[in-house]
């Protein structure tokens, strides 16, 4: 009987490791199993997402090349009417087949200040706008100058390439894009980011088209140049004359020579993506529009993307 008991005994212990061993498999499997589901899911939804990144910027180049198209008809003639004339609100329209919704803004480059002007006095009006110090002010816009002209004289408050002392040297050279200010000796970073909004290199003029003009670059020009004229950095407003508060010294009326396109595609799932582009217009009406700049800007165009839209 005992032994009989002490085999039962053996045969239960048996019996229980063999119970552990197959649970611990069989959660080992499961885990396994929802290990491999929530790698597959989660490649699945990468993979979605990159489609839909896709998509949306598809349908952003989709958009600029519409505007292109646009701004191309109305030039050569063989369209009088312009659907996205550069200043006026962005146009939202549905692509086709349901792919998603474009909207599309175009900006006359003329109405933000160049560069490469020489409008020295127009320069210190948007620094001191943006609510620079006028005694800082100077200097900044001497370095500017400095930075682009041809020779290694430094102007008084201005940088050469003696003063870039362990930094690129000036480039002697007109600014090939806007970015290249952050190379310049010594201006703030926090300006920069409120100067770039108002700037261009594409425009080729001495002053701005207030007509063209991004929000808020008129008050700021306004406000910069009553501040000049009063300590004597600038001519006298009433003595040069005035456009809506602005020196007629400053304003340039725009020849349609470049406009900036901002396209954002917004594509079925959700996901969205907005192209910026800068187009040249061709000399003496002839020709295709040159693109200047093609990168990706980081904000949706202003509009409603919700609803049903007209077909692009």
């Amino acid at each position: 009987m005992r032994e009989r008991a002490e085999g039962n005994t053996a045969a239960g212990n048996d019996q229980g490791f063999v119970l552990v061993a197959v649970l611990l498999v069989a959660l080992v499997l499961i885990l396994v199993a929802v290990t491999f589901t929530y790698g597959v899911r989660s490649r699945v939804k990468s993979i979605a997402s990159a489609v839909d990144s896709a998509e949306a910027e598809a349908l952003a180049d989709a958009g600029v090349q519409l505007a292109v198209m646009d701004l191309q008809a109305r030039r050569s003639g063989s369209s009088q009417t312009s659907r996205f004339a550069a200043g006026s609100a962005a146009v939202v329209c549905a692509a086709p087949s349901q792919a998603g919704v474009i909207a599309i803004e175009v900006r006359d480059e003329a109405g933000k200040i160049d560069l490469n002007t020489n409008n020295e006095a127009l320069l210190l009006a948007l620094v001191v706008g943006l609510g620079t110090p006028i005694e800082k002010a100077r200097p900044i816009v001497s370095r500017i100058l400095d930075f682009r002209d041809g020779d290694s004289q430094a102007r008084p408050d201005g940088a050469e390439a003696e003063d870039y002392a362990g930094r690129a040297p000036p480039k002697n050279r007109p600014f090939d894009a806007v970015e290249e200010i952050e190379q310049v000796l010594a201006i703030p970073p926090k300006l920069v980011l409120e100067m770039r909004p108002f700037l261009t290199v594409n425009s080729g003029a001495e002053g701005f088209d207030p007509l063209q003009a991004p929000p808020g670059l008129r008050d700021v020009i306004v406000r910069g140049a009553a501040l000049t004229s009063e300590t004597g950095f600038a001519s006298s407003s009433a003595a040069m004359g005035q456009w809506e508060g602005i020196p007629t010294s400053f304003v340039s009326r725009s020849e349609g020579r470049a406009v900036s396109v901002l396209a954002t595609g917004a594509a079925r799932g959700g996901g969205r993506f907005t192209r910026w582009a800068i187009l040249e217009a061709p000399q003496a009406g002839r020709g295709d529009f040159t693109i200047r700049r093609w990168m990706q800007a980081p904000s949706s165009v202003a509009a409603d993307y919700n609803g049903e839209k007209p077909p692009c």
